[in-house]
């Protein structure tokens, strides 16, 4: 298997479709579609399934997906032990994020970063946060921007509070409720309501099922997505609504509302973990323009939903 073909088949599982894979590759969506076919005919089993809303994994392209993205960090660690012996002067950070609560923040700060340190280089992955923290006590990633993690002082981690963010109502265009201003839990007590995975985050998906419960009503939910995009695209296809938090807007469907829930008190604070202990100054830099990046645009506060 060609890394080259790997990382297309990454970037097209990660982002579930393959034309911005190929603006993220710099590469024609036609070039991206070969490799990957490539690939599948290399390895003698299917991996993607194109869809209506995208693209879906197969069992053999989620394991795939799993083990590609060791494959790319083993690369990268041999490539950097190399050009350290040879005395090249590059130096790597590996970032575990959450796309939809990163959006608005990482971007612009990548850039500020990449531009005071042009030697080091940055290696994101789009990881849910069980992930995050399996990669971080394994030394896979050296950042991770998740939801709070427990328990973290016997791994050695460090905490920094980023943002506190609003559960709101996610509704399709053409629904009825669409032009609401504010909505109460119990208005969704006949909907069909499309959820992450629990096992992606737990607490919260308990909350909002106990919240539910709270307001008089079970849930209805139909269907549970594979990541925050996937989740968008379902709800704006029709096939429910949904509780999303409030940053979701930056991954946002023109075919969708985020409406305000004024019965749910959840809170979902964003914290950014590196490990006490490393011995790479410039992941700490890293950490400290960060910081310096979202509390100088004051774009998260508390009380703002929308």
């Amino acid at each position: 298997m060609e890394i080259k073909a790997l990382k297309s088949f990454v970037t097209v599982a990660t982002l579930k479709n393959f034309s911005l894979a190929a603006k993220q590759l710099h590469s024609t969506q036609p070039t991206v579609s070969r490799q990957i076919l490539e690939l599948e005919r290399n390895i003698g089993v299917k991996l993607l399934v194109r869809t209506t809303h995208g693209v879906d994994l197969t069992e053999a392209g989620k394991s795939l997906l799993i083990e590609a993205q060791q494959i790319l960090l083993n690369d990268k660690r041999v490539i950097a032990q190399l050009q350290e012996i040879a005395g090249v002067n590059i130096k790597y950070i590996n970032i575990g994020y959450l796309a939809s609560a990163c959006a608005e923040f990482l971007p612009r700060m990548i850039k500020t970063f990449s531009e005071l340190h042009p030697n080091i280089k940055l290696q994101l992955l789009e990881m849910t946060t069980p992930d995050q923290f399996e990669a971080l006590q394994n030394n896979k990633i050296d950042i991770a921007f998740s939801r709070e993690l427990f328990n973290i002082e016997q791994y050695r981690l460090t905490e920094q509070h980023l943002y506190t963010d609003k559960m709101v109502a996610l509704i399709p265009n053409h629904h009825h409720l669409a032009d609401s201003l504010s909505l109460s839990l119990l208005q969704l007590k006949e909907e069909k309501i499309v959820l992450f995975k629990r096992q992606d985050a737990i607490d919260l998906y308990d909350q909002i099922v106990k919240a539910c419960k709270n307001s008089g009503f079970i849930p209805m939910i139909t269907s549970n997505a594979e990541n925050m995009r996937n989740l968008v695209t379902l709800v704006a296809s029709g096939l429910g609504v949904s509780i999303v938090p409030a940053q979701t807007r930056n991954i946002c469907s023109a075919e969708c509302q985020y409406i305000p829930i004024s019965d749910l008190t959840i809170s979902l604070p964003l914290n950014m973990y590196f490990k006490k202990s490393v011995d790479k100054h410039h992941v700490a830099q890293f950490a400290e323009i960060c910081v310096k990046e979202v509390y100088s645009e004051e774009i998260y506060e508390q009380d703002r939903v929308l």
